[in-house]
Parts: C-alpha cells; structure tokens; sequence
C-alpha cells in the first residue's frame, strides 16, 4: 500500500524535517543533472537486476522469458493457424465436394489486397539535399548507391527482396503480422 506524506524515520537514523540540504562531499555528485559518460561494457548500462550474475543465471532468466513470450503468443499462433487454413481453405472434402460447392471469398479478397499494396518493387532515388552543383565526390557516391540499392530491389532471379516483401504483405494481411 502506498503512503503519502512525511516518513517515520528507521530505526537508527536521524528524524529529517524536510529542511536539510545534501551534504556536499567535493566530489561533483550532489548535482543531479550532471550524467557520467558510460563507456561501452561498463556495468552501468546494464539494468540493476542483471549486475553480477553469472552466465547460468542468465540462461535461466531467459528461458523463463522464452517461455512467458511463448504462453502470451500461444492464443495469437493458435488463431494464425486457423486463419492460414481458412485462406488455403482446408477443410474437409473441399477439393472433392462437388454437391456443395463454395466460394473462397477470404483468398480472393486477399489477393486483390496483396495486388494493390505491393504492384512492383520499389525504385531508389539518392539525390544530394544540398544540390551543390561543384560536389562531385556526393553526386558520384549517390549515384553508386543508387545503383546498389535499386540492384537489391529489383525483380530478378538473384534478388529475394520482392519474394521477401510478398510474403510478409501475406502474413500481415493473412494473420495480422508480416516482417521483413
């Protein structure tokens, strides 16, 4: 339960009436907007729970994540399988049932949607913000990375980037979660 107001003081420490003022110990650290600069693989970036643990004890911490993140999409993978099996319209005796003959409506919406959101790969344009016309060196560095960057897109056998992107508008247009 949360209290409001002035503490009692522990046992062993002086009653504080609010008045006091830090001590200043000469050592720069009473002035709270001042921020130490944290070099990387120092302790500091590291959140308080982790400190000091060895490597076993942060295999277990993290396995207990795994398997919180696995119980919390468990219903979310349940309902994308069901989905899937909608969309390629599994069910029983649905290629053979000729009496009772449907429509998949979901698939060809589907489709008509993965057709308007992704026609054709994209085209890269890298052009200088500043337009200095005597800056040769960024006009020819933009126009290699024009060329790398357009090379990757493009819709050829070598590329997987537009396969990638088709796949991942299906899955968040299928299930409702597409990633590339």
């Amino acid at each position: 339960m949360a209290t409001y107001g002035p503490q009692p003081p522990k046992p062993g420490q002086p009653a504080v009436t609010g008045d006091e003022k830090p001590l200043d110990k000469g050592d720069g650290k009473e002035f709270s907007d001042t921020k130490e600069v944290a070099k990387p693989g120092d302790q500091k970036l590291v959140a308080e729970p982790v400190k000091g643990k060895n490597p076993a004890e942060m295999a277990v911490r993290w396995e207990r994540e795994l398997q919180a993140a696995k119980k919390e999409l468990a219903k979310f993978h349940r309902l994308g399988k069901k989905l899937t099996a909608k969309y390629l319209d599994e069910r029983d005796g649905a290629a053979y049932d000729n009496a009772d003959s449907k429509f998949n409506l979901f698939w060809s919406n589907i489709e008509v949607l993965k057709a308007s959101l992704y026609a054709k790969p994209p085209n890269v344009d890298v052009s200088n913000t500043h337009k200095d016309s005597e800056d040769d060196q960024s006009r020819v560095a933009g126009n290699i990375l024009q060329r790398i960057l357009n090379n990757d897109c493009e819709d050829d056998d070598e590329s997987t980037y537009p396969e990638i992107t088709r796949q991942a508008i299906g899955d968040y247009l299928v299930v409702g979660m597409g990633q590339v």
